[in-house]
């Protein structure tokens, strides 16, 4: 790595593999997979996310606020159960409490959660801003999460494009129009 930098054919020795994790985690997606060979080191970057398409496009509206992978990961979870704990936290991204309650607590201060109960009763729910805030999703971003709900759950109804992206029907039958152009869905019924 010295004799690269050295080249400048890389940029900081040591800064890689940082680096890749760093932008997986803000990316929602997977950590790679590393194994250890005799004379080299094998990477597998399986593009999978620990989220759902939903859950990625409903955290983007935050994209703003430039929160960390774990603060990505607390929103979600706390979107997605109805609250968020410490314990919680700390199982989902291996972190030890010191750092999980600091995670947390950032996202109170930034007032996109509330805290309810004490001590080991304590949990954390969105704030009435977090879940007044929308944003206008991509029209690639819903056919994203519209085939991705349909390939999970068998089907999609008018209905479900309205629970997953926050439209009037009118909007959802033009956004599963769009799926049935594209080739993603073909209607039933």
């Amino acid at each position: 790595m010295d004799a690269f930098h050295v080249l400048r054919l890389a940029e900081e020795a040591g800064t890689g593999i940082d680096k890749i994790l760093a932008a997986m985690e803000d990316a929602l997606l997977e950590p790679p997979q590393f194994e250890e060979k005799e004379q080299s080191i094998l990477v597998r970057f399986r593009g999978r996310s620990v989220f759902a398409a939903e859950d990625r496009l409903w955290i983007t509206q935050f994209n703003e606020l430039n929160l960390s992978g774990e603060q990505k990961v607390a929103l979600v979870f706390a979107h997605r159960h109805g609250s968020i704990r410490n314990p919680d936290l700390r199982e989902l991204r291996h972190l030890d409490a010191h750092a999980s309650r600091g995670v947390l607590q950032d996202l109170v201060n930034r007032g996109l959660l509330e805290v309810v109960g004490e001590r080991r009763g304590t949990r954390y729910v969105l704030s009435e801003f977090a879940q007044q805030r929308r944003r206008t999703s991509e029209p690639d971003e819903q056919l994203e999460v519209v085939g991705g709900h349909a390939v999970r759950q068998g089907s999609i109804a008018n209905r479900d494009v309205r629970g997953l992206l926050g439209v009037d029907p009118g909007e959802a039958r033009a956004i599963l129009e769009a799926a049935v152009a594209e080739g993603l869905l073909t209607p039933v019924g």
